[in-house]
Formats: C-alpha cells, structure tokens, sequence
C-alpha cells in the first residue's frame, strides 16, 4: 500500500542551501519540480511533516499543502469513529429537510430606509421566515418593497441557501455625492526612472528621489483657467528601490527547548456545527509549542467533514552556546533575502534584483544586514 505523502508549494529565495538543510534532517523526498525563480513543489513522506515544516518556518519561507494522500488516516478513521459517521449521516439528512425552509430574511443595501421600516412592510404582507422556499414569490416582493416604500428605487430578491437575500437600492440624490479620490503614494524609498500616467497628474519627475508615502500622482487634472477636475489616479512607474533588514545572533543565548512531552486535542466540524474526537482536558504544560494541522476527510466534498488536530508540546528554556559560523551567517541571509521579497507589494513587479549582505560584530552580538537593490514597475 502506498505510503501517506503530502504535496508542498513553497515560495522563497536560496533553494540549495535549504535542500542541504533536508539532506541533513534525513527529511524522505519523494519528488522534487521547480516552477519559477522563486517556487518550487516537493512531495515528502508525511512521517517527515513536522520537521519539514519547521525547516521551513526557520527559512522563512511561504508555503502550502497542495495535495494529501488520506486512504490509511481515513481507514482509521472509519474503525474508530463508527458512531461518529453515523450522527454526521443523520445530521445531513436532517440538513436537507432544513434546506427546504428560509431560516433567515436578510436585508441589505439600504442606509436611508430602516430595517425596521422594511420589516413591517413585510409583516403587514405575511411574510415571515421560517416558511418553505417555494412559498415565496420574490417577484412580488421586490413590487411589493418597491411600491410601499417612496426611498426604494428597486429591489431584488434571491434565495440563497436558507436565507432570503433583499438586495434595497436607494434613490440618489446627486447634490449629496461625495466620492473619496487617492493619490498614488510610494510605498517604498525609491529612484523615479518613469512614470506613464494614465489619468491624474503626475508630481514627480525621472530621477527624483522620493520617501515612502510621499505622493507620485495626484487624483485630479489641472485646466489652463486654474479648475481642476477629480479623478482616479491611474499609472505606470518605473523606479529602482533598496530595502534592508538586520538580524541578530547571540553566541551565548536562551533557547526554548522541547522535553517531549505533548497535548493532543482533535476537533471535527460539519456545516457549520463542531465536536471533539475525545477528551479535551486542559493543558498542564506552563510553556508550550502549537502546532496545528486541518484538513477534509473526503477528497470528492460529499460529505465535508473537516478535521483539525492541534498538538501542543511542552517547552523549557535552556542556555546554549552556538558559535557563528559561515553556515549560521547563511542561514540568517538566506531569511533576511526572504523576508524582504516578502515586502514587495503585490502591484510592484520586480525586472530585475540583487541582494548584498554584510556582518557586523559587537561583543557576544553578530548583526547581519542583507540589501535588496532592485529595478520595479509598480501598475496602478
């Protein structure tokens, strides 16, 4: 029988030095494919999961479980939870029956006209909830809304799942509209090289040196009588930026460490209700660790029955003397380079980048500070 695997979609910078660090935690890959620069997948063996994951938190790295394998977990499953598939079974049934009715009537879409006032006008018709869906005519409700009340200048009704949805759309009056234009700001410390604006007015000019949050194109058009016409600011820049980020590294320092010891607690959950898989005493340890992991326990959603198992291991402080080395010195550059890819807005494309980095001694404190130089286009 095949082994339980998971599937991993990881994003980040420096993929040698972190596949050394799984070679030296015997982490079992089964498959390893490189999508981009900066994204690759791996399939590992699900004994390795928390390991896996932990090397990938110290990295720094942006990750996701694309794909499981749960044949043996739902096996076990079946053979010990008998009793609790079969309350699932009967509260499905008991949904579907439910599904017939409106549980709810929902409102929105109206700030001039009170619920209340819409309430009553429905009260006045007999129309309440908790009647069978196909007892209610919404096109009659929305003439209803529409003629009763003078504010409303046109309803719509939907039933979605128990709830009737009333969408209200009021009469405007258009002396009374203000719309809220924003300039485009920096969102970094940048080097003007371009800016093609689209609509607006643009404040800047190529090779300016602007500061983060400083305005690169207002929201309006200046006419040759002094007027000036609001807009949405709208451009395409093109700028080079420099980031940093510092870490520092204690050769003597405190470190909290695992003893061994671990609290289970497993949780199910279906439509929206919630039981545990046993007890859910309460947890002894002072300090600990959590560490969580959900997921469904049927790929094909019939019955989405989602499990999550939370682990809680206890931890204590310890004194350790690491000495920095060339492969710590990586380590912290490896996660300062992440960590700032990280920073990039997602409306800033990168064309092209470098990092820098440099180490710092001060007593028993090393300090590592790594640079991002990069040429971007930012499209808004």
């Amino acid at each position: 029988m095949q082994n339980q695997y998971l599937i991993y979609k990881v994003l980040g910078l420096n993929f040698n030095k972190f596949l050394e660090e799984i070679k030296k935690n015997e982490i079992e890959v089964l498959s390893l494919s490189k999508k981009d620069f900066n994204c690759f997948e791996i399939k590992i063996a699900n004994k390795n999961k928390f390991v896996f994951e932990s090397v990938l938190k110290r990295y720094k790295y942006k990750f996701d479980i694309i794909k499981r394998s749960l044949f043996l977990d739902f096996i076990k499953i079946i053979k010990k939870n008998i009793a609790l598939f079969l309350v699932a079974l009967i509260m499905v049934l008991s949904l579907s029956i439910v599904s017939n009715f409106v549980l709810q009537i929902k409102i929105i879409g109206n700030s001039g006209v009170s619920h209340q006032k819409i309430e009553e006008v429905l009260a006045q018709n007999k129309i309440f909830k908790g009647k069978l869906k196909n007892t209610y005519n919404l096109k009659q409700i929305e003439l209803l809304l529409k003629n009763s009340v003078d504010q409303i200048s046109l309803v719509s009704c939907i039933l979605k799942g128990n709830t009737l949805l009333i969408n209200i759309n009021e009469k405007i009056d258009n002396n009374d509209i203000n719309r809220i234009y924003n300039p485009i700001v920096a969102p970094y410390d940048m080097i003007i090289k371009n800016v093609l604006v689209k609509s607006g007015t643009s404040v800047v000019k190529k090779n300016d040196t602007i500061k983060t949050g400083e305005v690169i194109v207002q929201p309006y058009i200046n006419y040759k009588d002094g007027s000036k016409l609001k807009v949405e600011a709208r451009a395409q820049i093109e700028a080079y930026i420099e980031l940093s980020n510092s870490l520092n590294y204690f050769e003597n320092h405190e470190e909290m460490v695992k003893t061994g010891k671990k609290h289970v607690q497993t949780e199910y959950s279906l439509f929206g209700f919630s039981w545990t898989g046993g007890a859910n005493d309460t947890i002894k340890f002072k300090d600990y660790q959590v560490e969580k992991q959900s997921y469904f326990l049927f790929n094909n959603m019939i019955l989405p029955i989602k499990k999550q198992v939370t682990y809680y291991y206890e931890v204590k402080p310890k004194q350790v003397f690491k000495m920095f080395d060339k492969y710590q010195e990586q380590k912290l550059i490896c996660e300062n380079e992440n960590l700032l890819y990280n920073t990039i807005e997602d409306k800033t494309i990168i064309k092209d980048y470098q990092f820098l980095s440099t180490t710092k001694k001060t007593n028993n404190m090393y300090i590592v500070t790594t640079y991002l130089k990069a040429n971007v286009l930012l499209k808004y």
